[in-house]
């Protein structure tokens, strides 16, 4: 999960609503820039199970309905390179790749108190 901002801990919900497009911003009062994985992909899949609560179908079906209501889901990237090149470019942007696609560039993310690697990191 990498992010430029130096802040390096999130909750679970505060991540979740970054997610769901919901207006969240960091401390200083900018706002995330998610971006997603490709749709059924594994990342994409394990952080739509255990961040959002949703399965592969769940995410779809809860977007289709988010877009009648007018609001976008997360731009999607496809690669964790790629990913990775956007998020240390980007200020405010966020956006979750295994720890072995990280570069000095971006840092893991701290969830729940919980880095990487930790037994009970949400994104393990």
């Amino acid at each position: 999960m990498p992010d430029r901002r130096r802040r390096q801990l999130l909750h679970t919900q505060r991540l979740r609503r970054i997610f769901l497009n919901l207006s969240t911003d960091d401390g200083a009062h900018n706002r995330f820039i998610p971006f997603n994985a490709p749709p059924h992909s594994a990342d994409r899949e394990l952080f739509d199970e255990r961040v959002l609560g949703m399965d592969a179908d769940e995410a779809a079906r809860f977007w289709i309905d988010q877009r009648i209501r007018g609001l976008q889901a997360p731009r999607t990237i496809p690669s964790a390179e790629l990913a990775v090149r956007v998020v240390g470019k980007l200020p405010g942007a966020i956006a979750y790749v295994r720890a072995s696609h990280l570069t000095a560039e971006v840092k893991a993310l701290r969830i729940d108190g919980r880095a990487p690697g930790q037994a009970g990191y949400a994104l393990s």
